[in-house]
């Protein structure tokens, strides 16, 4: 298993693809946290641009596109005024457990759908 920084998992990701065969992006699921859903809640998309996010913005560098599907889980805004690597690679506390808990179960849920059915049927539930 590669162990590399998020901004920099581009590197994974295509390693573990060419170890499985898959030379198609578009056959690739990217799970990722995101600041601007709120906590627990989930969205998939596909293609389109990284927000910022430089995870994915190595992925799409790798592949040399953004065409790949994500599954984008809710972390809310920081509560202070600290920046968001920050509050994505902190421990939740509280509720914040509890809507992190839901988000990762909603989150495999739809990964099922996506697999099984494809991406339409997912976002359609």
């Amino acid at each position: 298993a590669s162990e590399v920084y998020m901004n920099r998992s581009g590197v994974a990701v295509q390693a573990v693809c060419r170890e499985h065969g898959v030379t198609d992006a578009r056959r690739v699921v990217v799970v990722h946290d995101d600041l601007d859903l709120p906590p627990g809640r989930i969205r998939l998309k596909f293609g389109g641009s990284g927000a910022g996010h430089n995870g994915l913005a190595s992925i799409a560098g790798q592949f040399g596109t953004t065409d790949f599907v994500r599954v984008r889980i809710g972390v809310g805004k920081p509560p202070t005024k600290f920046d968001g690597p920050n509050w994505v690679l902190s421990r939740p506390q509280g509720e914040q457990v509890e809507h992190q808990d839901q988000g990762i179960r909603r989150a495999v849920e739809a990964i099922e759908v996506i697999i099984m059915e494809g991406l339409q049927k997912a976002m359609c539930r």
